[in-house]
């Protein structure tokens, strides 16, 4: 039975939000035809945006006998864009990283830039779940670590499909462990804050069962002082 179940959840991003009604566990799915439209120009415009400024940096570490074959050489310029891609870290390609995508002018939204800037730790993940409040433990609502009021970007941003999908991803963590939670211990690797993992453990202990031990690893000591907090809230 957990193994048909798991298997019903193996879907990409957009069918855990297209498919969201049939699916059930109290998902996320795009409810507006307008807000959808909105949400796709807005991002292929970005998307846009965001391959023009990487060219143009790319192009400006190029020299000039490379930058001529860039002109005029679409078979070259592919090749530079793969070598790009291949070797970010690379001393010639490093500073791709650092490419500035402003919105609205100079607009900056901190709890969208807390995800690009710790794309790789457990803010990225704590942010997408928690910047519009969808979670809460024992009548609270759970707030990111950067607690900030959303503006309109990050509005946008985390109301899109592919937050939701994330979101959605941890409703079916939770529903898996809440169900099928064995007696005796469950790991979980490179866990961030374990939020999945900590809010089906207080479904549990709701319901009176505590005969379950979880542990967390992560390479970041902000990851475990921030489950710490989320396992605070259930008290």
């Amino acid at each position: 039975m957990y193994l048909e179940e798991k298997g019903k959840f193996r879907l990409s991003n957009k069918e855990l939000v297209r498919n969201a009604k049939s699916l059930g566990l109290n998902f996320e799915y795009d409810k507006a035809l307008f807000w959808k439209f909105s949400c796709y120009t807005l991002e292929n415009l970005i998307g846009l945006y965001v391959e023009y400024k990487t060219k143009k940096l790319i192009y400006s570490l190029l020299n000039e006998e490379e930058k001529a074959k860039w002109r005029h050489d679409k078979g070259f310029r592919h090749q530079i864009l793969r070598q790009a891609r291949r070797n970010f870290e690379s001393n010639r390609f490093r500073d791709i990283f650092k490419i500035k995508t402003t919105i609205l002018g100079n607009k900056r939204s901190d709890l969208v830039s807390t995800v690009y800037e710790n794309i790789a730790i457990h803010m990225a993940l704590d942010t997408s779940y928690n910047a519009l409040q969808h979670f809460e433990v024992n009548g609270k609502k759970i707030y990111a670590s950067l607690e900030k009021d959303p503006d309109i970007i990050a509005k946008f941003y985390f109301s899109r499909e592919q937050a939701q999908s994330v979101r959605n991803r941890l409703r079916i963590v939770r529903y898996l462990f809440r169900e099928y939670a064995l007696r005796g211990k469950v790991y979980s690797i490179a866990a961030a804050t374990g939020q999945a993992l900590i809010l089906a453990a207080y479904d549990l202990v709701k319901s009176g069962f505590h005969d379950f031990h979880i542990v967390l690893t992560d390479m970041h000591k902000q990851a475990f002082e921030r489950a710490g907090e989320l396992a605070e809230m259930q008290k």
